[in-house]
Order: C-alpha cells, then structure tokens, then sequence
C-alpha cells in the first residue's frame, strides 16, 4: 500500500482551499481537483510499504 506521513489541516484552512478550488474551476478545465475533506500537508512519502513495514512505521510514529 502507498503511505504517507501527514498533517490533518484545520477545517477553516479547507473550506477556503474549496472556495479557492471553485473559482478556479472556472478558468481551467484540465486539471484534476482534490476533494478537499481529503486534503492535508504531506510531510513524507514513504511509497509503497508491506504490512510488517507498516506496523514499524505506526510503531514509530506512536513513539513521537
């Protein structure tokens, strides 16, 4: 499976990116818009991870 470490951002910051995403909806019609209840801040992209490799890096962040 594809994992990410990543920051939930506060609800305030996602209805302006929506509000921002439907205004540019107007003006470019190639581009593919994120849902933004799914938006959040990337901090790291460990790619694709095994389960045991999962548990190790819940393990860790569980630490932190």
């Amino acid at each position: 499976m594809r994992v990410f470490i990543a920051i939930e951002l506060p609800e305030s910051v996602k209805e302006e990116i929506a509000r921002i995403q439907e205004k540019l909806k107007k003006t470019r019609d190639k581009i593919k818009w994120v849902d933004p209840a799914l938006i959040h801040l990337t901090l790291k992209f460990l790619g694709e991870i095994n389960e045991k490799g999962l548990e190790k890096v819940i393990g860790a962040m569980e630490k932190v």
